[in-house]
């Protein structure tokens, strides 16, 4: 590996079987990192999406055990969420990246909590809006929504 090389982890809650707005970013970014000559190591959230992840970008991957779906109820994804990013910040205590890319906040708090490499967090756009366009209104979710919106 050359010093200009870096070793890269980019954070993905999503699988790249089909590429949507949740994972199109993070899929180009890994495939233009990759090309550069960067050793990627994608870090997804389902187990099932890691065979197909190597097979398409031809690197390391591994997996917090956390099926999602885009299609669960919000309740449930909050959770799941949490869930995924406690585990990433654990994988990333065990690891030894140059570098970590989280694309949206999901993605990005246990980018940002890891201390051991440079994190570089990309806000292509803002989760709050995405949260609050899908999820029921209700005090909760309205609350929610500010939080995000702070937070990001």
């Amino acid at each position: 590996m050359s010093p200009l090389q870096k070793r890269i982890a980019v954070i993905s809650h999503w699988g790249f079987k089909s590429l949507h707005g949740g994972n199109l970013r993070a899929y180009f970014l890994i495939k233009e990192l990759i090309v550069r000559g960067h050793p990627v190591t994608v870090i997804l959230a389902d187990p099932e999406d890691e065979g197909h992840c190597r097979k398409i970008f031809n690197c390391q991957t591994a997996s917090v055990g956390v099926p999602m779906s885009r299609w669960q109820s919000v309740p449930k994804k909050m959770v799941q969420y949490l869930v995924f990013g406690h585990k990433v910040k654990k994988i990333l205590e065990n690891s030894d990246f140059d570098a970590v890319f989280g694309i949206n906040l999901i993605q990005a708090l246990p980018a940002v909590r890891q201390r051991k490499s440079e994190s570089w967090v990309m806000y292509v756009d803002l989760w709050a809006d995405f949260f609050e366009y899908d999820a029921p209104p209700s005090i909760i979710n309205k609350i929610i929504v500010w939080l995000v919106r702070k937070a990001e």
